[in-house]
């Protein structure tokens, strides 16, 4: 399910917000005890990013899809689109390894889309992130749950991103089903500084 964008947006109770994160969009399948990373045009990444693959073996032990999106960060934990990027492709397994240590990453999830043998996509967000809860722990790991937050935390969180310097925020509505592939009014992108919120 990809993000719509819009030009005014007004925000009531209906609606959740996240923060929208600088990496690349991916997938995790979780079969057998195999992990498959794949970015949303369904390319196989899994070979640059082993310490995802490997929290995944870690921490499922059924059948699972993640929707989220994998991003660098420095060691003062800020946000680097590069770090990313310079990941991708690499298949020497020595240099594999080394970029592991020179730019570290993390699998953050906003969804689940199957679960113990469950299709998920009809039911609401609400529902969805509940399941999410109960499947990733609340440690620190390769792979977190992305937190969301109420309309009424924007000014903080619009303070938050500034100082962060990041891109802006995800607006989605708690009743949404997932669309794969789909850009849908249900989830939409809130540009910094580009978008007039009302609430």
């Amino acid at each position: 399910m990809l993000l719509a964008k819009s030009e005014t947006l007004i925000l009531n109770d209906g609606w959740t917000l996240e923060l929208k994160f600088d990496g690349i969009r991916a997938v995790l399948h979780m079969n057998d005890g195999q992990a498959k990373i794949e970015t949303r045009n369904e390319k196989d990444i899994t070979v640059s990013f082993p310490e995802i693959e490997q929290a995944a073996q870690r921490m499922f032990n059924e059948h699972v899809v993640l929707d989220g999106e994998i991003i660098g960060y420095n060691s003062n934990g800020v946000q680097k689109l590069n770090f990313v990027q310079h990941r991708l492709g690499v298949l020497d397994p020595a240099k594999i390894r080394e970029r592991q240590k020179l730019y570290p990453v993390l699998f953050v999830v906003f969804d689940v889309l199957e679960a113990g043998g469950r299709k998920l996509y009809d039911r609401p967000l609400t529902y969805r992130r509940e399941v999410l809860a109960g499947l990733i722990p609340d440690e620190l790991n390769r792979i977190v749950m992305a937190q969301s937050f109420p309309v009424n935390k924007m000014n903080h969180l619009w303070s938050f991103i500034t100082e962060q310097n990041m891109e802006g925020l995800v607006a989605k509505r708690k009743e949404s089903k997932y669309y794969p592939g789909t850009r849908s009014p249900q989830w939409l992108k809130i540009k910094h500084h580009k978008m007039r919120v009302k609430i």
